[in-house]
């Protein structure tokens, strides 16, 4: 198998766990903008120390500019963006210069994306606790840990992974520091929306390879000239958008939480059957299996939950036995009209059926499941194995990271090894 064919298979899964891999040296920001130009100052992700032009633009395009009603043109603002100790503080002092060079009085926009998010979050809350009056500037979080609904620093908030102590399960980014923040995530990115109930193992899995095909894939991912068939072409955000997500919807959803706005970019197509599709399997033989592989994911998450609320991970599904039954037979229904399409047929009263379905889940879901909902929801409160590992491990962690400090494993064993591999993702993603 040739460099290039074994290139487009793994390149994909090696470049785009952004919470897992590394990077480089950090460098001054540009400061080539025209002086009419509203300045983006932008950070790539875990691997992406020095993002393409390509893909700064595309960020600005695709939801920068739509989320904000302007017109920006990106800065970059490099950092090592490795799993190495030094990079999120070395990020946060390459962030900090940048905005120190921008005009004062002068609007503009700090982006940061999966690891650059948490620093943009950091900075902001070093902003809202320095008591002096904030710079006039909008926060964009793409694809952020930190998103109090869904990022999985907040799920499992106060974990500690000793060896990689950039890697900070800090919690929810805040809400309420008066400065305008946009928050922006696509279903099953694994950072920013990571399952609820990770009892749940086929949400799970879902969302482990949604770090490849949905967290990868902003701004049509790093790579698309090589692996068009991992990261399609994404499309810019556009309304009207609804308040609230309903099972199998397209619609973007966009919610407000004090300072932030939220927005969620539903997709139609699972992470868990793109492998397949990357092999190119025709998207109507999935079709078949997809409904109801979306019921089973979706019974991972509870929607009705605002975005801009902190949840950790939790125990028991709120979603009750007879809407999740219901919803699962209306979707194998809808399956088994999807085989016939293949052959040229329908299913017989197909519509009807559905029509049918559709007035009994809605029934079940105002008799059952609200009530039910409300008793789940409150023993999820008393009993949380989630929240009591954490308050286990995360100290057992702390120590052992400490460890790793006094006797210098950190800084000349792993961070090393680290910021080379970021440093060699560099080299493909710059």
């Amino acid at each position: 198998m040739g460099l290039r064919r074994l290139s487009e298979r793994f390149l994909p899964m090696l470049l785009c766990g952004a919470t897992v891999l590394f990077a480089a040296p950090v460098a001054p920001a540009r400061a080539d903008v025209p002086e009419d130009a509203l300045t983006a100052l932008i950070m790539g992700g875990t691997f992406m120390p020095t993002p393409s032009q390509r893909w700064q633009n595309a960020i600005v395009t695709d939801y920068i500019d739509p989320a904000t009603g302007g017109t920006y043109t990106p800065v970059m603002v490099p950092y090592p963006a490795s799993g190495a100790s030094t990079s999120i503080p070395t990020g946060l002092a390459s962030l900090q210069a940048a905005m120190a060079q921008q005009p004062e009085g002068q609007p503009y926009l700090v982006s940061g994306y999966s690891q650059s998010a948490q620093i943009a979050v950091l900075e902001k809350i070093n902003l809202m606790e320095s008591g002096l009056p904030a710079p006039d500037v909008t926060f964009f979080l793409l694809g952020s840990g930190n998103r109090p609904n869904g990022g999985f620093l907040e799920r499992f908030e106060g974990l500690v992974i000793p060896g990689a102590p950039g890697l900070n399960f800090n919690g929810a980014e805040p809400t309420n520091g008066g400065i305008t923040t946009i928050d922006v995530t696509a279903q099953y990115d694994a950072n920013a929306d990571y399952p609820q109930f990770p009892i749940n193992l086929v949400a799970n899995l879902n969302s482990l390879l949604g770090f490849i095909y949905t967290h990868g894939g902003y701004g049509s991912g790093p790579l698309p000239e090589l692996v068009p068939a991992v990261w399609p072409p994404t499309e810019p955000m556009t309304g009207p958008y609804v308040d609230e997500y309903v099972l199998g919807s397209t619609d973007i959803v966009k919610q407000v939480t004090g300072d932030t706005t939220f927005y969620f970019i539903p997709t139609a197509e699972l992470p868990l059957l793109s492998p397949l599709r990357t092999l190119g399997v025709p998207e109507s033989w999935l079709d078949v299996v997809q409904p109801a592989l979306r019921v089973i994911v979706e019974a991972g998450y509870d929607r009705s939950v605002p975005f801009g609320e902190p949840t950790p991970a939790q125990l028991i599904p709120t979603l009750d036995p007879i809407t999740f039954a219901l919803q699962f037979a209306q979707a194998s229904v809808q399956g088994t009209d999807n085989a016939l399409n293949l052959f040229g047929l329908d299913l017989p009263g197909y519509t009807e059926l559905m029509g049918l379905f559709d007035d009994a889940r809605a029934w079940s879901a105002d008799e059952i499941g609200v009530p039910y909902a409300q008793v789940v929801s409150w023993l999820n409160d008393v009993i949380n194995p989630f929240t009591a590992f954490t308050a286990i491990a995360g100290p057992i962690g702390e120590a052992v990271q400490l460890l790793f400090d006094v006797t210098g494993v950190q800084e000349y064993l792993l961070d090393p090894v680290l910021g080379l591999v970021g440093t060699l993702g560099g080299l493909v993603t710059s």
